[in-house]
């Protein structure tokens, strides 16, 4: 029955995959002029009436610095006279290449997936999962590392654009020399959730799903604030601590972070709120012990194996002095089954959920399953 099960979702998800979004041109829809983005602090999409511009800031320079300007014509069109300043972009895309999971999964949703041509480190996406499937059945291909694809293998596959996570440093100016249009998706370096999520409306003028695309963003940000309101009505804040201590280090959430903000919303004292930057800090034990022992609810992601509470204080004799671990009190989600980092980048609203029900039983409705998280 499981097979059966699985088949199913499967074959579902397969058949979604090839599903189209239906035609539209770079105007979606907009009155030109119009700012199409609020949230995001990294893209701003403007709606000139002939194309759309799309300005993607650099995270790493100085205020003002753009990372890269993108003229998203239709390619049926003309190529409008003032959008010369940007990379071009015949849309909606036919033949990409995604480098990474996290916009996939947005592709499948949006419908988009038939224009789904090449993916990077193919070995890293699940057999179960819709492109893990896609690969072994040869309908999509591998282009190698993320951080060196095969540009022969991309040009050969006639790829009209390539989709990649930016990283500091690293000079993607191969794929610019080749034609492919190179796609930073930035989006990993928002500081909001709500601004992180708003990127699916790049992704809906990209492959011809705006109109879906702002429909799923207007329902994520009614739900994300629904469920903010539902935290701020309780009384109650409780010390949250994340993550768990890898190779003598215990990597937690810095204040300004994207995890911090969304405990803040979740109506959580988080004990580094009040640090001033924004990825994650490296600390030991006794660090995290000085300010988290009094944690209520300690939070742990891990991959493929759930430990239970002697073999949790095994490995970190430091659980033992956390308050969390004496209540047990800890909750526990398996990436390996639960697809929470795919999920948080588009649908925050819906880890959000499990953190308003674990901080607050009963707040988001009555009996309400947790979605990610079970308790340890």
């Amino acid at each position: 029955m499981r097979r059966l099960i699985i088949g199913f979702f499967a074959g579902m998800a397969l058949a979604g995959t090839f599903a189209s979004c239906g035609r539209q041109s770079a105007d979606n829809g907009g009155t030109p002029g119009d700012t199409l983005t609020s949230n995001a602090t990294l893209l701003t999409i403007v709606d000139h009436g002939s194309y759309t511009e799309a300005v993607i800031s650099d995270p790493w320079g100085e205020k003002g610095a753009v990372m890269a300007r993108l003229a998203l014509v239709d390619r049926d069109a003309d190529v409008p006279a003032d959008a010369d300043d940007g990379i071009l972009v015949r849309v909606p895309l036919t033949r990409s290449a995604v480098f990474s999971s996290v916009h996939t999964a947005p592709m499948f949703e949006l419908g988009a997936g038939h224009a789904l041509t090449a993916v990077a480190d193919g070995s890293y996406f699940p057999p179960s999962d819709t492109v893990g499937i896609l690969l072994a059945e040869g309908r999509v291909a591998d282009v190698g590392s993320s951080s060196s694809p095969s540009v022969e293998r991309l040009l050969a596959l006639d790829c009209d654009a390539v989709l990649l996570s930016p990283m500091q440093g690293v000079d993607n100016g191969v794929l610019a020399r080749s034609g492919i249009a190179a796609i930073p998706m930035a989006d990993y370096m928002e500081q909001t959730p709500l601004g992180r999520a708003e990127w699916i409306k790049l992704l809906g003028i990209l492959y011809g799903c705006a109109e879906r695309s702002d429909s799923i963003y207007d329902a994520v940000v009614a739900d994300y604030s629904s469920m903010c309101r539902r935290a701020e009505q309780t009384s109650a804040r409780p010390r949250v601590l994340t993550e768990n201590i890898t190779g003598g280090v215990w990597y937690v959430p810095a204040g300004k972070s994207y995890m911090a903000r969304l405990l803040s919303d979740a109506g959580a004292d988080y004990p580094w709120s009040d640090t001033d930057s924004e990825g994650s800090l490296s600390l030991d034990a006794s660090m995290v012990l000085d300010r988290a022992s009094d944690a209520d609810v300690w939070l742990i992601r891990c991959y493929g194996s759930v430990p239970d509470y002697a073999a949790l204080r095994r490995d970190n004799p430091a659980a033992a002095h956390i308050k969390a671990f004496r209540n047990k009190n800890i909750y526990v989600c398996d990436t390996s089954r639960k697809n929470i980092f795919n999920d948080i980048a588009f649908h925050p609203e819906r880890v959000l959920h499990d953190y308003v029900e674990i901080l607050h039983p009963g707040a988001t409705a009555p009996d309400s399953a947790l979605i990610y998280f079970e308790r340890l």
